[in-house]
């Protein structure tokens, strides 16, 4: 039988039938809620309810429970009530057949269908972003209480991350604030006993002054990046991937050695403050609190360079730019050197802007668009680093950045492919013809128009690859505007579809600003 967690005391009713959608609001009255208990008798049977009858007041809950699997039906209602009785008053003895019929009835009516349980696994920085944990249903860690914490349906995540003081700034702080303590003389007139609870007081303070703000910084890390939308994700694990393979720590190596540091001073605080705590002397314990000073002050100055290490984790990835959800976006993707950024700076209603990214030398040109029939602003194109024809385990940074930029952003894409055999053997005709294959079938629902650059220069006949170019693409010249007018149009028939989206999911920019939604991925 279930206990409810209103009262240990609560009359728990295990009503069967009842239908299964009925729900009650609380009512007062015992009389009230036995006659609904009894009005319950008479309807049909379904789902098991909960009747809670409490001390003083009677309440009755129906909850929607799921069905079990092929409930035993019963020929006539049932119920098991037990009495309420106070602290000091026993139950009464239940009937022998009720008290030998009731597990049995447990063991029926629990019988509910396993449901396994996967939680959510964060991302974890300095791994494949594409990497998911699944976690064994059967596991203690896999309890509905320990799920994984949604992400944000909104950018800017990144600049929420805690700002993390230096070693030296902690340090001076904490010696300031131990210094200034003192304990009351009219309370402890003994010298030795003053001496040990002033020296046990100012290394806890001491260590807690340091201890508290690494602690906060450390939670503060593991909330954000754990809740941070899968774009900005993304963005932090290249970012912290990049720094590895410069020769920097990881992200998890600089959090676990800024924890070890705060370990260390607590540890070394906690014995120093029992060694003047348990002083026979007054000097002892003066002695006692001056070495404790000096060793917590020799482990901060040792410890400033992981410090700083966080330091510069935190500013690296507080430097990526914000990328607007509620702002219609097309993006350009293709092979390296064929025109995207010139097609960007030739559609664009001003100059172009370039979000430069810490992981990489190659930034992003984003330019914006402005429609005057749209009250609701601008629009924005979008052109992203070079993808190459291989693997999604074997690309870079780059690469990773514009797969990301489809992936988890609601945008439409415009496919620059160059034709003329210009572009490098990197972007053959072959292999751009192979990417924007393999990039359509991964992306089937979104918007999409194919854009052949450097229509003014002459087509590679030679190459096979070009008879295989996508059907229906628009040809364009950046040189002699040719084309350029159908481009714009196209793409503005786009935007407006991503509009209509951003406005289904709550994401669209008005003239009150940015609503909180969810962005797509398809």
């Amino acid at each position: 039988m279930e206990h409810g967690r209103h009262n240990s005391r609560s009359l728990l009713c295990r009503l069967m039938p009842c239908p299964r959608h009925l729900a009650y609001r609380p009512i007062p009255g015992t009389a009230l809620a036995l006659a609904v208990m009894v009005s319950l008798l008479t309807l049909g049977s379904c789902t098991p309810a909960k009747v809670i009858i409490t001390k003083r007041y009677a309440s009755v809950w129906v909850s929607r429970a799921s069905s079990l699997s092929a409930p035993p039906r019963l020929p006539l209602p049932l119920f098991i009530i037990s009495r309420y009785t106070s602290q000091h008053q026993k139950p009464p003895p239940q009937h022998p057949l009720r008290k030998a019929a009731l597990p049995s009835i447990r063991a029926r009516y629990s019988q509910r269908p396993a449901t396994p349980t996967v939680l959510e696994a964060n991302l974890t920085l300095g791994a494949s972003p594409n990497q998911t944990a699944e976690v064994n249903p059967s596991s203690p860690s896999a309890s509905p209480l320990k799920r994984a914490r949604p992400r944000r349906t909104v950018t800017g995540g990144l600049k929420n991350l805690p700002v993390t003081p230096p070693a030296n700034e902690l340090l001076n702080r904490a010696v300031r604030l131990s210094k200034w303590l003192k304990v009351d003389e009219e309370k402890i007139k003994n010298q030795r006993q003053r001496a040990r609870k002033l020296g046990a007081l100012k290394l806890d303070t001491l260590t807690k002054s340091i201890s508290k703000p690494l602690r906060d910084v450390l939670k503060a890390y593991d909330y954000e990046l754990a809740v941070l939308h899968p774009f900005e994700a993304t963005l932090a694990d290249l970012t912290v991937r990049a720094r590895a393979k410069q020769g920097h720590q990881s992200l998890p190596e600089v959090l676990k050695a800024v924890n070890e540091l705060r370990k260390s001073v607590l540890e070394t605080g906690k014995r120093h403050a029992a060694a003047a705590k348990n002083a026979t002397s007054k000097q002892e314990a003066i002695e006692a609190t001056e070495a404790g000073f000096r060793e917590v002050e020799s482990l901060m100055l040792e410890g400033a360079d992981v410090v700083l290490d966080l330091i510069d984790v935190q500013k690296a990835l507080r430097k990526i730019p914000i990328v607007q959800l509620g702002m219609p976006t097309v993006v350009l993707v293709g092979a390296p050197n064929v025109g995207k950024s010139s097609i960007v700076r030739a559609i664009s209603t001003g100059t172009p802007e370039v979000n430069n990214y810490p992981f990489t030398t190659r930034g992003m040109t984003l330019g914006h668009l402005q429609y005057e029939d749209w009250v609701e602003g601008q629009c924005q194109v979008m052109d992203t680093p070079g993808v190459l024809n291989r693997p999604d385990e074997e690309r870079n940074e780059m690469e990773s950045l514009t797969l990301a930029s489809m992936l988890h952003l609601p945008t439409a894409v415009m496919f620059v492919l160059d034709l003329t055999g210009n572009s490098g053997a990197l972007s053959s005709i072959e292999n751009q013809i192979q990417i924007r294959n393999g990039l359509r079938a991964r992306f089937p629902k979104r918007p999409w128009v194919d854009v052949i650059s450097k229509a003014d220069l002459p087509m590679d006949q030679e190459d096979p690859a070009v008879a295989r170019a996508p059907a229906g693409a628009l040809k364009v010249s950046v040189a002699d505007g040719t084309g350029l007018a159908e481009v714009e149009a196209r793409v503005k028939e786009m935007l407006l579809d991503v509009r209509e989206v951003l406005s289904a999911i709550g994401l669209a920019e008005g003239p009150g600003g940015r609503v909180e939604g969810e962005g797509s991925g398809g």
